[in-house]
């Protein structure tokens, strides 16, 4: 059977959607969607539950597939985005040790203050974007601080994205086109920055490895196609 069916998966603030793309037409064959909900316990904060976003993948992915008369044959790749997180701890073998944050949690205001004084000038340098809010190095850096018993236990600090691939393949990854949202990306080498991590004592393989958004990461486990209607190795 010809592979020739694509599937492109957003992760986003209000709704997680697939979109299922015929690469031999050019076409859209259909997409699927599931909403999905913020945690919102204080007024800086804004939460998901990790869990949750991947059983709406697992959904969206085999809803569509029924769906649209997909067969699991056909499909040649799978892809995934998102709004880039990052502060999001997971252990050794993948499990989430804490909610997922949205660009919009605040908490880290102080962090963002203290960075910026610390590696502002260096950051901007190095990934030229300013400490902001929205620099995601500035919710891990929070977490190492507040959270330190958890920071111990993880492996890495993972993008939406990227944990999502990890659920399907076994493989770490992050997309270099998310870690440029991350002060310790450095956009010239197109590597994690071992000069802004040393500033604040967070080890280089705190991260996975990182990618190009069209490289391949891996291939879907036979445990992931059992849960998600795929072929293993797809």
């Amino acid at each position: 059977m010809s592979k020739h069916v694509l599937i492109g998966v957003d992760i986003g603030t209000t709704t997680i959607k697939a979109v299922f793309l015929d690469a031999n037409k050019g076409k859209i064959i259909g997409t699927e969607l599931e909403e999905i909900s913020q945690i919102r316990e204080k007024p800086d904060r804004a939460e998901y539950e990790a869990m949750v976003w991947w059983n709406a993948v697992k959904d969206i992915i085999s809803g569509g597939m029924k769906n649209l008369n997909i067969e699991a044959e056909s499909i040649a790749g799978l892809c995934f985005g998102g709004f880039t997180v990052m502060g999001f701890m997971v252990d050794k073998d993948g499990n989430p040790l804490n909610n997922p944050t949205h660009y919009t949690d605040m908490r880290h205001m102080k962090e963002v203050e203290e960075l910026e004084k610390q590696i502002g000038q260096k950051a901007i340098e190095i990934n030229n974007n300013v400490m902001g809010p929205y620099n995601t190095f500035a919710k891990q850096y929070w977490y190492k601080k507040h959270e330190p018993e958890l920071y111990r236990k993880a492996k890495y600090f993972m993008t939406e994205a990227g944990w999502i691939t990890f659920k399907l393949t076994g493989e770490w990854s992050c997309n270099r086109s998310e870690a440029g949202f991350c002060a310790q990306y450095d956009y010239k080498t197109r590597q994690w920055s071992e000069e802004i991590l040393d500033a604040v004592d967070i080890p280089v393989d705190k991260y996975p490895p990182l990618f190009d958004a069209w490289e391949k990461v891996g291939e879907v486990t036979q445990a992931a196609a059992s849960q998600t209607g795929l072929a293993k190795g797809t």
